[in-house]
């Protein structure tokens, strides 16, 4: 009796494994989860990220240009380009409107080195097309609201970011969990990011981009005072395609 009714328990609990497969590395897991991985930004479509070659500057394409190419940011006021790493900062002085000033770090400008520089400096492409092991995990709740965490890793260090939401209807991005929906990295290029929506992310979100901010500033809903969907002051870096992994 005691071996038949082992028997019977066995092969019930073998019939549930073969139901219910456990996967390691699943995108939609039995819990209501989906992970989805960040990827490099590939297509830059706007002129605002550049380098430059014998004949001017031009947009990187990834796979065909040198990763060790440094990168430039192309002014809207038709300016110099500069390396990103050197994007000029408006700071109040002693006067009443905003000036560019000297924002370098040495012994002979202690008092307006008000931006640390940081590394890598200069920025090449190779370090541009970090974040690759960055993540999204996005469990939706019962109540329909979805519970989310970001863990960057590997962008640029001691930087500042902003998320920003596209959704699937269209329409102008918007700040990603509400406002503030920046980060700003430590010296490995990690942070990490906790939002709880009031919506089902997977049916409302097309995806999520995470701008690089390189004039250090932010403009509360908008991610750019010049151009809401990136510009010479933010550039996109990383994607999560929410809605592509459904």
């Amino acid at each position: 009796m005691k071996k038949c009714l082992i028997s019977m328990l066995s092969a019930v609990l073998l019939m549930m494994i073969m139901l219910n497969p456990t996967y390691a590395h699943c995108e939609h897991c039995n819990k209501g989860i989906t992970i989805i991985n960040g990827e490099p930004v590939a297509n830059f479509k706007l002129p605002s990220l550049q380098i430059q070659t014998d004949t001017g500057f031009e947009e990187p394409v990834l796979g065909e240009t040198d990763e060790d190419e440094i990168l430039y940011n192309i002014p809207i006021d038709g300016s110099d380009p500069v390396p990103l790493r050197e994007v000029p900062t408006l700071y109040l002085t002693d006067g009443n409107l905003p000036v560019v000033i000297d924002e370098s770090i040495n012994a002979e400008n202690i008092t307006r080195g008000l931006v640390y520089p940081g590394g890598p400096n200069p920025i090449t492409l190779a370090d541009w097309i970090k974040g690759g092991d960055s993540t999204l995990k996005i469990k939706t709740l019962k109540n329909g609201m979805s519970k989310v965490t970001m863990k960057i890793k590997g962008l640029l260090p001691n930087s500042l970011y902003g998320v920003w939401q596209f959704n699937q209807a269209g329409g102008p991005p918007g700040p990603w969990g509400g406002i503030p929906n920046i980060f700003v990295t430590n010296a490995k290029g990690n942070a990490t990011m906790k939002r709880t929506l009031p919506f089902n992310m997977n049916d409302i979100v097309d995806n999520l981009l995470v701008a690089y901010h390189s004039d250090h500033r932010i403009y509360g809903g908008t991610p750019s005072i010049l151009r809401p969907k990136g510009g010479p002051d933010l550039h996109f870096q990383l994607i999560f395609n929410v809605k592509g992994t459904q």
